[in-house]
């Protein structure tokens, strides 16, 4: 500092925290140590809710999760989107949103054998933001 002036600052940035705003409708899904999958514009940062902090201000609580910021370039006041895993199940057979296509009415997908491609219809069931 120089006449009450800063002239630079020296910051280490390898590890930063994000500050999740969970909403009344899943406060009761949200636990300290559950998965979170951050989503930046380099790919996917993994890591858990490390704390979870009621605020008396606003009508959410915050899921504060550490993120090893050492590969990244996130940078505080970062504004950033998050999922948190609520919940984990085990399926025979898990098929990727994206590859499910409407043929007459049916919902199903094209499975190739040697050089051509069948539209296999499919019952789904249980759905995330992946499958």
């Amino acid at each position: 500092m120089t006449q009450d002036q800063i002239l630079f600052s020296i910051a280490n940035f390898d590890t930063v925290w994000a500050e999740l705003r969970v909403y009344p409708a899943q406060q009761s899904s949200v636990t300290e140590g559950q998965s979170v999958h951050v989503l930046t514009t380099n790919g996917n940062i993994e890591s858990k809710v490390n704390h979870v902090v009621p605020s008396m201000e606003f009508p959410y609580q915050l899921a504060r999760v550490k993120l090893d910021n050492s590969k990244q370039s996130l940078s505080p006041g970062l504004m950033i989107e998050a999922q948190i895993e609520v919940g984990r199940f085990t399926v025979s057979l898990a098929v990727a949103k994206d590859a499910v296509q409407t043929l007459g009415g049916r919902q199903g997908v094209f499975v190739k054998q040697g050089n051509e491609y069948t539209f296999t219809p499919l019952v789904l069931g249980r759905q995330d933001d992946y499958c």
